[in-house]
């Protein structure tokens, strides 16, 4: 559910019709949406597995000078 254009639909939707308990609905809509997007956090799980007895991970850094220092590998 996408708060900001539900609520801004809502909102906008319930002035135009005359709706008051409509644009309360939105305005609230809007403002849950807008401080979510405000204080969201940037981190993101970008991939994840689970790992058997035996099994490795290598992740490798974009960017790192010396491949051996931007490199981490995880066993199972």
């Amino acid at each position: 559910m996408n708060l900001l254009k539900d609520g801004a639909r809502a909102f906008f939707g319930g002035a135009r019709r005359g709706n008051a308990p409509l644009v309360g609905l939105g305005a609230v809509l809007l403002a849950v949406g807008w401080v979510r997007r405000l204080y969201r956090s940037d981190r993101e799980l970008l991939y994840s597995r689970t790992l058997r007895k035996g099994d490795a991970v290598r992740i490798r850094l974009l960017g790192a000078d010396d491949p051996a220092e931007g490199e981490i590998t995880i066993e199972g």
